[in-house]
């Protein structure tokens, strides 16, 4: 199959209820969530490749987390030692229509959990890197207007 394809937008991939209101969150195993300064409106999200943790971004988080909310997070299935996936995450990982459909939930859930918590978030930028700047791009392009900005680097050809 071609990439768009496998990209389509979840309701039009034929996937059930369950599946599209499915996250990520169960599977993660490694992220930092930070509010930001008060008044922040912005909840930066660093999404690494392939095999990479969140602790690729950690030389930033600080100043990142000094003005915008930040989600640091290892993307499951992509860690590399000493991190090993959830015991319940697929070998293969999921096809990508779900797994984009799970990482959008995720990011969203988290936003939620900051705004419950007082933060005044309306904007989601992404930040990326390798493997990480494709699932960037495939979330801002499945579900447009959800995310501000993107910052794609070290992406290879």
């Amino acid at each position: 199959a071609n990439l768009a394809d496998r990209l389509l937008p979840p309701q039009q991939v034929n996937m059930d209820d369950s599946e599209s209101s499915e996250s990520l969150g169960k599977y993660v195993v490694d992220m930092d969530l930070m509010p930001g300064p008060p008044g922040c409106h912005k909840l930066i999200v660093f999404l690494p490749g392939w095999p990479d943790t969140r602790e690729l971004f950690d030389p930033f988080f600080d100043a990142f987390k000094a003005k915008f909310a930040v989600l640091s997070v290892t993307i499951p299935g992509m860690e590399r030692p000493p991190f090993r996936p959830h015991p319940e995450w697929p070998h293969d990982g999921y096809p990508w229509p779900r797994f984009y459909s799970m990482l959008h939930n995720f990011i969203q859930e988290q936003k939620s959990v900051l705004q419950t918590s007082g933060a005044e978030i309306d904007e989601v930028c992404l930040v990326s890197h390798d493997f990480g700047a494709v699932h960037a791009h495939a979330l801002d392009w499945l579900y447009e207007g959800s995310y501000r900005k993107i910052v794609a680097f070290d992406v290879g050809p």
